[in-house]
């Protein structure tokens, strides 16, 4: 099977997408079911707890920093609009910057998936600072 994205971060996802089939073969149609509809009540969350936005910020990866701009933002994470190289479950450093260019805070983060438009990120600690930071920015 030719992938369109090649790169060490796909065998991590083939793993984990074969033993994620390998486990829902196993199940009998009532688990399934359930399995179906977990998965619908989470994606219903998730997606209401992400919010739009465009927010510049700069993301420092052990290779170098580059520009990105957050698409979406939750407490948890944020899809970046960018296209650099990058590993699934690679550290980066997000930082956000005030209208006066300055650092105004950093988060710690971990990359949990790619696409051809963008990277998911999921933040690693978040202190009260940071989460009235990312409040004030998700009310705009």
């Amino acid at each position: 099977m030719e992938h369109a994205f090649k790169g060490p971060h796909l065998k991590t996802y083939d793993i984990s997408f074969r033993k994620l089939v390998d486990m829902i073969l196993l199940m009998d149609a009532d688990e399934r079911g359930l399995l179906i509809k977990e998965a619908e009540r989470i994606n219903v969350k998730m997606r209401g707890t992400r919010k739009p936005c465009h927010i510049p910020v700069q993301l420092a990866k052990a290779d170098g920093v580059y520009a990105a701009v957050i698409r979406n933002l939750s407490f948890r994470g944020a899809f970046l609009g960018c296209k650099i190289p990058v590993l699934i479950g690679e550290e980066v450093l997000v930082e956000f910057k005030d209208d006066r260019k300055e650092a105004t805070l950093v988060l710690r983060s971990r990359i949990v998936h790619a696409t051809s438009v963008g990277i998911g990120i999921r933040f690693e600690r978040m202190d009260s600072r940071a989460a009235r930071f990312i409040q004030k920015k998700m009310n705009g």
